[in-house]
């Protein structure tokens, strides 16, 4: 094996484990937040985003599972999730 393969090899598999673990707490914080509805979330008078908790939840939720999908198919070695 080429030391430059390997490098590769390493650099993949880093980057697929973490995007799977990053998958995993945002998709947690999209439960938190659809689940908790408004009850945690602080408000200010000038918020840049009219977003509601609720939308806020689905986001994270979805992007969640698309990280750990991602991540998962780049630990495969699929070229088309790189």
């Amino acid at each position: 094996m080429r030391p430059s393969f390997a490098r590769a090899a390493g650099a993949s598999a880093f980057a697929g484990s973490l995007l799977i673990v990053v998958g995993v707490f945002q998709f947690i914080e999209g439960l938190t937040a659809l689940i908790n509805g408004n009850d945690f979330l602080v408000r200010t008078q000038n918020y840049i985003f009219t977003f509601n908790a609720t939308a806020w939840g689905w986001i994270h939720l979805l992007l969640g599972l698309a990280l750990g999908v991602v991540g998962f198919f780049i630990l495969k070695g699929n070229v088309v999730a790189r």
